[in-house]
């Protein structure tokens, strides 16, 4: 495949000198995505991806955005520059490009979406992997016209400062801070319900706060994992706009915990004896059903990537970086030396991928893992890579 596109390239410039021909075998060699069994690799630079502005490469809100459908699709989102000279609101400088690829690497869906801000955007799929996208502080629902030929209408489903998505993608969670009640509701489904709820502040004590902003919510209930005096760590739950139901799980760990479903809880353990943090996953009885093991000098990354789930919850994958040189006596922090993606089936306990990624990364880097748990997606440095998580092999005896 390789020499075939540079031959057409030739082709179309066998006339010209040295140099032109030289160009044209760099803009080929950009364009075309380097497959080997089980990864694909994509150059986005071939579809405009532009690097961040310097002083916004590192910025917390500024980063790019992956999903895998349910049919292996991956898509992202990045923001670029199309517009120079006189921009105005209605007409910004930046826009939103949202790409979509098939399973063999192959781009069949290309949007873009105005936005006047380099960050606060998001990229999100419905349960049946309609496409919705944050820009400009409204949740935009891509209304196709032509299946699959990027023909349709961005529709503003609503106006959000902040939103929560179940693992199932069936239900939304969006929060009006200025509005009475505060809380909407979104089923997604063969027919679109919403439920306003929820309780408007002033509010008494941090305690009450949280039913308007919760951790993480699954299609009946949210969560809420965190520490308090005289209680500790705790895990509450409570069905979604009736805060007064709330129950205390027995869950009370140091972690960063998310929901996968009302029986499966993704956390990130802090380790005491070495700092280093281990991907844990609990039931809503507080059991261990899983737990990574870890070489030595590796942890689990959950600062840049919160760790990722398919959608039973039988997959798990996290981001994984060695670091070497640190002292925590001396108060001497490491150095990130390597870094993968490993994927974990929950029930085997037992790590079944693992993928090498950039440990010297220069802009935000993301991944997201498929529905079905066999598909990875790494999105860094203007590059996009998809892997095949490996099948289990079945043993003979």
């Amino acid at each position: 495949m390789r020499r075939l596109n540079s031959i057409r390239c030739f082709r179309k410039t066998h006339h010209s000198g040295p140099a032109a021909i030289f160009a044209a075998f760099a803009l080929c060699a950009t364009s075309i995505h380097a497959q080997s069994a089980g990864r694909t690799v994509i150059d986005l630079r071939t579809y405009g991806w532009q690097a961040p502005d310097q002083t916004q490469k590192h910025h917390p809100r500024v980063v790019p955005s992956v999903v895998v459908d349910h049919k292996g699709r991956v898509v992202i989102a990045y923001t670029v520059r199309s517009r120079t000279g006189l921009v105005t609101r209605d007409v910004p400088s930046l826009d939103l490009q949202i790409l979509r690829f098939s399973p063999d690497g192959k781009l069949d869906l290309s949007l873009s979406l105005p936005t006047t801000l380099t960050g606060g955007t998001g990229l999100y799929l419905s349960d049946a992997d309609q496409i919705m996208a944050k820009a400009n502080g409204d949740l935009h629902w891509f209304e196709p016209g032509v299946p699959d030929e990027g023909k349709g209408n961005w529709k503003v489903l609503v106006d959000c400062h902040a939103q929560w998505q179940s693992h199932s993608r069936r239900t939304m969670l969006i929060y009006f801070p200025k509005s009475a009640p505060p809380l909407e509701v979104i089923h997604f489904g063969p027919r679109l319900e919403t439920t306003r709820c929820g309780t408007a502040g002033p509010f008494g004590s941090p305690q009450e706060k949280i039913q308007n902003m919760p951790q993480s919510i699954t299609d009946e209930f949210g969560y809420f994992h965190g520490l308090e005096a005289g209680r500790g760590f705790f895990t509450d739950r409570w069905p979604l706009c009736h805060y007064e139901q709330r129950v205390e799980l027995p869950i009370r760990v140091v972690a960063n915990l998310t929901a996968v479903n009302d029986d499966a809880f993704v956390a990130v353990v802090r380790a005491t004896h070495n700092h280093h943090s281990d991907q844990e996953v609990f039931s809503s009885d507080g059991q261990v059903r899983f737990r990574t093991h870890l070489e030595k000098h590796e942890t689990c990354d959950s600062f840049r990537n919160f760790p990722q789930a398919s959608e039973r919850g039988d997959f798990v994958a996290a981001d994984i970086v060695t670091i070497r040189g640190e002292n925590w006596t001396l108060d001497i922090g490491g150095q990130v030396v390597a870094r993968r993606i490993a994927v974990y089936e929950v029930n085997a306990g037992k790590e079944v991928g693992s993928f090498p990624a950039n440990p010297k990364f220069i802009y935000r880097s993301a991944f997201a893992l498929s529905p079905d748990g066999r598909t990875v997606a790494v999105l860094e440095d203007g590059k996009l890579t998809v892997w095949s998580v490996p099948p289990r092999r079945k043993s003979l005896i």
